[in-house]
């Protein structure tokens, strides 16, 4: 009754006790992407549509941003205390995506919108990501912070856009992953414990949450069809239905074949058994003095190079623009 089926690279199929999860990989930064996802939930119809964010999360699904974060807005959240590791890391990504043009997790609010107009529950099933970012901040040591911090501000914004379309394309044909999974896998051989943190306790976090809310829909639905009672009944003596319960669940592609290389023991776990795991990976590092002024010094040290960088950029700029200018007063210059 638990399984797993393929309709294309970027659409799974999760099967499970009289339901079925149409899972939908995407490129949290394609078109493209958005356009699969309204289209698999139009054509289901599901009962629940679960998406990646969490409820810390849960206005990318209710308002689509108009304007990308900036630099005003990073050094703003580090100000109010945010997470260092959070903040490097959303500044790294509103660069690509003002690079490309693009607002990220557009899926997300296409899929509320959509599952609203099918009359589907929508269910955030991602880990709150302020436990995922400390869980990913607290596993470096002091050098290697400092070091991310410093690849992700000075080296993500000399990517060329060209470049980003190209390789975004190229992903979507050839590989099960996103545009921030990749990216994140850049730092993984140097750093092993963010991927760990961020990309492999998340797929099973969001696998465990998928089985869970996927049995509550069932439940519900069976519910209002036969009565509590006889609901309860089949699911305590696991009588498998003629009826499956469609479900559209819509993740970053990276996060597809953790999800999948999870399913079937999530499935086999008891529910003593999926507290435990869940209890292991949402536990939060511990905070000591010495990590709190570490926490400020970072904190400070990240708000110069965000600034270093970003003014750096304006005098470049600035000097290109001098040097045109002169060119064209003085006939002698060549350009």
């Amino acid at each position: 009754h638990v399984g797993l089926g393929e309709v294309s690279a970027t659409y799974r199929l999760l099967h499970g006790p009289n339901y079925l999860i149409h899972l939908i990989g995407t490129a949290h930064v394609s078109k493209d992407s958005v356009e699969e996802v309204k289209d698999v939930i139009r054509r289901q119809r599901p009962r629940g549509v679960f998406t990646e964010v969490c409820d810390e999360r849960m206005g990318l699904m209710f308002t689509q941003p108009k304007v990308i974060p900036s630099l005003s807005s990073a050094v703003q959240h580090l100000l109010k205390g945010a997470n260092a590791y959070g903040v490097i890391y959303g500044y790294a990504l509103s660069i690509i995506s003002n690079k490309l043009g693009v607002i990220p997790g557009a899926e997300f609010y296409h899929a509320r919108v959509e599952a609203e107009m099918v009359g589907a529950e929508v269910v955030p099933v991602d880990r709150p990501v302020s436990v995922t970012m400390a869980r990913a901040w607290g596993s470096l040591s002091i050098y290697q912070k400092f070091k991310i911090a410093y690849n992700m501000i000075c080296d993500i914004p000399n990517l060329e856009s060209d470049e980003l379309q190209e390789y975004i394309e190229a992903m979507k044909k050839t590989t099960q992953s996103d545009l921030w999974t990749d990216l994140l896998k850049q730092f993984t051989d140097e750093f092993p414990q963010l991927f760990e943190a961020i990309i492999a306790e998340r797929d099973l976090y969001l696998a465990i949450m998928m089985r869970v809310h996927s049995e509550a829909i069932v439940h519900a639905n069976l519910s209002r069809q036969m009565g509590p009672a006889m609901a309860s009944v089949l699911e305590e003596k696991g009588i498998i239905l003629s009826q499956t319960f469609p479900i559209v669940a819509v993740v970053g592609a990276g996060h597809l074949q953790g999800i999948l290389d999870n399913w079937i023991r999530v499935n086999e776990m008891s529910r003593e058994e999926l507290e435990s795991k869940l209890t292991s990976i949402m536990e939060i590092p511990r905070v000591t003095w010495k990590s709190w002024l570490l926490g400020k010094l970072l904190k400070w040290g990240t708000i110069s190079l965000i600034i270093s960088s970003f003014c750096g950029s304006l005098i470049l700029m600035q000097r290109g623009v001098r040097y045109l200018v002169k060119s064209k007063q003085e006939p002698g210059v060549n350009v």
